[in-house]
């Protein structure tokens, strides 16, 4: 904003900044109280946003989820897709993803593609004995021995899908002292068949089938991956855990080594609302606090609880990082998290409360889709400037950020980009709030002009509604004809207030708004 400029019975106001949506009744010179497909790409001056893109033009059948790994990872309806061609089956319904080494875990399916070896499974396995089982005593590497302190079980398939190390619950075994958790000391295949070793001073039996031997993966409700574990919690039963380290398959090892399963219980009320690695902790939320995970090894590992405002319930689709910030939608709205108290960055909002967010993060800028119970919007913070942009009523299912470009599912089950070569037409629109002028030195607005720049074909209009009436008034209508500015200048009638709003399609820049002020009586 620069200083007024006078002459003799006239005043001018020049807005040179366009900062932005603020939704409340008292805002600055260059905000919008309304506007759709504007940016804050071009500031100071304003400008609409960038033509999407489409990545697939085929439509998704039901879209459970997007990710980025190397190449963009989906499901629809019950398959998996990575790099576009379908790689394994999964149930229908919402999908997690975290990411590990190589791997890509599917949640709540319990299922891994591996990207290097294109293998793709399931994290658990389960076997079922339907023939012979033999338990014999033996040494830890499978060597039969009647002072052995390992018990040797042998049964046709009994080895596939498990390897050494793999905690594992055994039930329904004759020997009931095996009856229990163990870790799988060895693996192998003797002259009886293949076997596996685990711990247990038993003596010579066998048993016809019925033998249960299963590596689980606990139900959880949200995961993040954070220095070669995945984490994840569980609201029903008020657990947080963490896997083997380096094994996604094992969550159920514990005989007192750094390299253990972890598993813990936590006191706060009410469910966990999402989960995320931020500044070298994992972050659990609730709606009104965050645990934070503290220590490198299950023997320190510590669990501290901070009550501040936490993920909105329905809103763990929202927490995204940028600029080393984490973002995300709470009860009170969007706040920044900086690793110690968040503070809200969405009071331009208004009073407006939104739920059902999914959000992504590019560059400088956090992209978030949400609700208001009627409409979807997609909004755009840009961080460096504090700003919010709307841009329009994308609903938005799911992000993910890969080489650069920001993807995502909107609810016409296409996969998009943020910004684009689609040939989209962009109808844009700005309303500044009520500008009551007329003031007590009988000083009113006569004039508005406006510096602009219009791309060919592109129409920039100009409307004023006096009065709160109600009746958009058309002051000025420009097309663009070849690149260059133009300086537009409307009269304004007098009136002690007036709302200004700007609309057109296609591209433009505009520079400056000036306001001529005018001094009258007191008629």
């Amino acid at each position: 904003m620069l200083p007024t400029l006078s002459q003799t019975g006239k005043y001018k106001r020049q807005i040179i900044e366009f900062k932005g949506y603020n939704h409340n009744s008292s805002i600055d010179d260059g905000e919008f109280f309304d506007m759709r497909n504007l940016t804050s790409s071009y500031y100071p001056a304003l400008s609409p946003r960038k033509p999407r893109g489409t990545v697939r033009e085929e439509t998704l059948a039901n879209p459970y989820g997007l990710f980025a790994k190397n190449k963009l990872a989906y499901v629809d309806s019950s398959v998996f897709f990575y790099d576009n061609f379908p790689r394994g089956t999964v149930w229908d319904g919402e999908k997690q993803f975290v990411s590990m080494g190589a791997y890509i875990l599917i949640f709540p399916d319990k299922a891994y593609y591996n990207t290097e070896t294109e293998e793709y499974g399931f994290l658990q396995r389960t076997y079922v004995a339907s023939g012979n089982v033999t338990y014999v005593p033996c040494l830890i590497d499978g060597t039969p021995s009647t002072d052995g302190l390992y018990a040797r079980i042998t049964s046709g398939g009994i080895t596939e899908g498990f390897k050494q190390y793999d905690g594992v619950t055994i039930s329904q075994s004759s020997v009931t002292s095996l009856n229990k958790t163990a870790i799988i000391q060895a693996v192998g295949t003797g002259e009886a068949g293949p076997y596996i070793v685990i711990p247990g001073k038993i003596t010579a039996s066998s048993q016809s089938g019925g033998i249960l031997i299963e590596r689980t993966v606990p139900d959880m409700d949200f995961l993040t991956e954070h220095e070669n574990r995945v984490w994840g919690c569980s609201s029903e039963k008020h657990e947080i855990y963490a896997c083997k380290l380096g094994d996604p398959f094992n969550w159920n090892c514990f005989e007192g080594i750094s390299t253990d399963s972890y598993a813990a219980t936590v006191g706060s009320d009410g469910d966990f609302t999402g989960a995320i690695t931020y500044a070298g902790y994992v972050l659990f939320f609730k709606e009104d606090c965050v645990h934070k995970i503290y220590g490198s090894k299950p023997s320190n590992f510590q669990i501290f609880e901070n009550d501040v405002r936490g993920v909105k319930k329905g809103c763990e689709k929202s927490l995204c990082i940028v600029n080393e910030i984490l973002f995300y939608l709470s009860q009170s709205g969007v706040v920044a998290y900086e690793g110690s108290t968040p503070s809200i960055v969405s009071y331009q909002f208004g009073d407006k409360a939104y739920s059902g967010a999914a959000a992504g993060g590019i560059g400088d800028k956090y992209y978030i889709s949400m609700t208001d119970g009627t409409l979807w919007y997609l909004f755009v913070y840009d961080v460096r400037l504090n700003m919010w942009h709307l841009e329009d009523n994308t609903h938005a299912l799911y992000f993910a950020y890969l080489d650069n470009a920001l993807y995502y599912i909107d609810s016409d089950k296409k996969i998009k980009t943020v910004s684009g070569n689609d040939d989209e037409i962009i109808p844009w629109y700005g309303q500044f709030s009520d500008m009551p002028e007329k003031s007590h030195n009988k000083k009113y607005v006569s004039k508005l002009s406006f510096i602009l720049e219009l791309e060919n074909g592109s129409i920039f209009d100009i409307e004023i509604m006096y009065e709160n009436t109600g009746v958009w008034e058309k002051l000025a209508s420009v097309t663009g004809k070849i690149k260059k500015s133009i300086n537009v200048s409307v009269p304004v009638k007098r009136a002690d207030f007036y709302t200004v709003k700007l609309s057109g399609v296609g591209g433009f820049k505009l520079y400056s708004m000036m306001k001529t002020l005018s001094e009258g009586s007191d008629l």
